[in-house]
């Protein structure tokens, strides 16, 4: 014997879904309906929504497509011809070369941009060694780049927010206020 309260809440279940679904497919049609009005008056072609960055155009005014670009090529061994961008793992040429005693450096291609100084010329991390043999590098320090004048706290801007400058937002002041110049 089935529950009849149970049979009635389905029935209204399964009735109130169907209105549901009519509402909806009424307003979906209404807002197509819109936006092709909307598409007519404005002129407006399928092809305009390129959902890509709004307002960017070529000469001829047209929409423009971004591509990646195929990341240039940092390292590279004149005598091979083999050539890295720097990403992923070490290629097995530069594996068996710094074996050999070489270094990453000794393939660096001339006049590759790393940060705002060409590779050559960029200062390179020091190398310390542990007692026991291994090779430690060290990283620069970020630049601060919100400083309180008053304590000489200073913020990177990467990571979480210190609580100094959480307390001084919270107090009415502005990131602008403890940007360093």
């Amino acid at each position: 014997m089935m529950n009849t309260k149970l049979d009635t809440l389905m029935t209204k279940i399964a009735e109130l879904t169907e209105q549901a679904n009519a509402i909806r497919n009424s307003e979906v049609t209404t807002v197509i309906e819109d936006i092709k009005t909307k598409m007519n008056d404005y002129g407006i072609d399928i092809t305009d929504l390129q959902f890509g960055s709004p307002g960017e155009t070529n000469a001829e005014g047209e929409r423009t497509v971004h591509r990646r670009r195929k990341p240039e090529t940092k390292y590279m061994d004149a005598a091979s011809g083999k050539a890295w961008t720097g990403r992923g793992k070490l290629p097995v040429w530069m594996k068996e070369a710094i074996s050999q005693g070489k270094t990453k450096e000794d393939f660096l291609v001339e006049g590759i941009f790393v940060g705002d100084k060409t590779a050559e010329t960029q200062a390179k991390p020091e190398l310390q060694v542990t007692a026991d043999g291994k090779l430690i590098r060290t990283r620069r320090k970020p630049e601060a780049k919100y400083m309180d004048a008053n304590t000489g706290k200073a913020w990177s801007g990467r990571g979480k927010t210190p609580t100094w400058l959480k307390s001084a937002l919270n107090e009415g002041k502005t990131m602008d206020q403890f940007a360093v110049a």
